[in-house]
């Protein structure tokens, strides 16, 4: 099996409008997939999103936002039911971040402030040689926004030997 790329990043949020608007309006991504309950009338091995295909037919299962071509932001609506996020034995979801690779990490930032977006850190060079600076969505879900430069150790190559 060869790797590609990322596929998607899964997200649960209570506040599925705010997350939208951030993604598409502020970081450019576009609505791939919007999947209603609707679409599991009748499905039989699907349970409650089965029962909510009738009761609730036009509630959204889950968004797919197209962040760089093939690649993908999926979220889901915590206010129904789905599969547990995942834990880490203390009964507590984590995340750390994810990162998007930009053309030009300075109108990248200029758009980030020209949208009210929260700015972390502004653009730098980091260890690796490669242009970074960090924002959050409105769930506080942590992205890093990177622009390679001729010498980024993900294009050349960097394994720190142990001592």
């Amino acid at each position: 099996m060869a790797n590609q790329s990322i596929m998607h990043l899964a997200f649960y949020t209570n506040q599925l409008p705010a997350l939208r608007d951030f993604y598409e309006n502020t970081l450019g991504a576009k609505p791939r997939t919007i999947v209603r309950f609707s679409a599991y009338k009748g499905v039989k091995n699907r349970g409650d999103w089965a029962k909510l295909a009738e009761t609730n037919p036009n509630g959204i299962v889950y968004v797919f936002e197209e962040l760089a071509p093939g690649q993908f932001l999926e979220l889901f609506p915590v206010d129904q039911p789905l599969p547990q996020a995942p834990t880490l034995g203390d009964g507590t979801s984590h995340y750390s971040h994810f990162s998007i690779l930009v053309d030009d990490i300075q109108a990248s930032y200029q758009n980030l402030v020209a949208h009210g977006a929260p700015i972390d850190t502004k653009p730098n060079i980091g260890n690796s040689h490669t242009w970074q600076m960090w924002t959050h969505d409105p769930d506080g879900n942590m992205i890093e926004l990177m622009q390679y430069t001729d010498q980024s150790f993900q294009l050349t190559g960097h394994i720190d030997e142990l001592i």
